[in-house]
């Protein structure tokens, strides 16, 4: 009994290890004549190398329906597509920042007959990236959409859908802007606002599907609705995003055009969800929902950091940062010591070379400091560089 125990935790914990990987989503439909649908499903994974619980996109993904009193009733299977990568906006310039980012497009083709209330469109996954600033580690992740049916015209009607958004790399007490773009198709009335990322299956069910695979313990359902925000970590809220303490640059957006701007206050990763609604003849139609995770950063631009030499270790000033990178066929560890003006060792720490050594050093103020390099059987290296704080 206890090799039968021992065998079904080491089958769970090998399935969950890759699950941290979501970066965004959005789920949305397009009416495409009588009671045909297309469904769309965007989502947005990370892809650094160094993301080892990262999962793969899953081919095919499953979006399950529900009436709105809660009850199942069926699933749609959508094959994946061919995933792409996106391009990187660094506004900020910053280099040694690892940012990756995969888009797939599901989308299937449904036929759907009207009943009453309507259909609820359900996907549910964990689990969302765990560099996370603002929200909990393992956040689980549900998107979905709503198909009224009260009336011909309100379910006869797509909902509006955003473009796709662009990897961000920002910088902090600056200036930033972000326009969220979204379209219909029927011409409605747009309207903009900040909301809550909404929280769904665990890390003990990554995948309430049937594409779980039989996994102990494991529904092959999402959970029925309603749904409830992602859990925030004190003092972010889906209203205040990105800072800490809040202040008179935390984030807004213009519900007209959907621009996001603000000045951040705090490094870190932020998962951010903007509503956009639709209104015809000032009746609220509907509402899609995408959300993304921005990354903002303290460094300093690539032309402000400065190589002070080039063998056989290259090191670098970035802010407060001191860098030390070390040429192919390094020593495997070296020493690397810091001393003010004044000859006072303030830093002093035995490293790896596999790696590219950062550290922040502690000063005053704005000040050169001199840096030692040691390597075994080499001459140490000694340089002056300017520290900015």
């Amino acid at each position: 009994m206890k090799r039968l125990l021992f065998l079904l935790l080491l089958f769970s914990s090998s399935f969950f290890a890759k699950a941290n990987h979501i970066v965004g989503g959005e789920l949305f439909y397009n009416h495409i004549g009588g009671d045909t649908f297309q469904i769309v499903f965007e989502l947005y994974r990370n892809c650094t190398a160094s993301c080892d619980q990262c999962a793969p996109y899953s081919n095919p993904i499953y979006i399950q329906l529900f009436d709105t009193a809660g009850h199942y009733l069926d699933t749609i299977s959508l094959p994946l597509p061919a995933p792409y990568q996106l391009t990187l906006n660094n506004s900020a310039n910053c280099n040694l920042i690892d940012i990756c980012v995969e888009a797939a497009f599901y989308q299937r083709t449904v036929v759907l007959p009207p009943i009453a209330g309507g259909y609820i469109l359900v996907y549910q996954r964990c689990c969302r990236i765990n560099s996370s600033t603002n929200t909990v580690p393992n956040s689980g992740a549900t998107y979905f959409a709503t198909i009224p049916g009260d009336t011909a015209v309100v379910m006869h009607n797509s909902r509006p859908q955003f473009i796709a958004p662009t990897p961000q790399l920002a910088g902090i007490d600056t200036p930033f802007s972000y326009t969220f773009t979204a379209s219909d198709l029927d011409g409605d009335s747009l309207a903009y606002r900040l909301t809550y990322s909404y929280d769904g299956a665990d890390i003990t069910c990554v995948d309430p599907s049937p594409g779980n695979a039989g996994q102990p313990g494991c529904s092959d359902t999402a959970s029925p609705p309603p749904y409830h925000s992602v859990t925030y970590v004190a003092p972010y809220t889906y209203l205040n995003p990105t800072n800490n303490p809040s202040d008179a640059g935390d984030l807004r957006i213009d519900p007209v055009t959907g621009i996001l701007s603000g000045r951040v206050n705090q490094s870190g990763t932020y998962l951010i969800a903007v509503a956009v609604d639709e209104f015809r003849s000032g009746v609220l139609l509907g509402t899609t929902l995408l959300d993304y995770t921005f990354t903002f950063t303290n460094c300093i631009p690539a032309s402000a950091i400065k190589e002070i030499v080039s063998t056989p270790a290259k090191i670098f000033s970035r802010g407060d940062e001191l860098i030390v990178s070390f040429e192919e066929g390094a020593a495997a560890r070296a020493r690397i010591t810091c001393y003010d003006l004044q000859g006072k060792k303030i830093m002093d720490e035995e490293v790896g070379t596999a790696s590219i050594y950062t550290r922040q050093v502690a000063t005053p103020g704005p000040t050169a400091i001199m840096v030692k390099v040691e390597q075994q059987e080499r001459e140490p290296q000694n340089k002056k560089i300017m520290l900015a704080q």
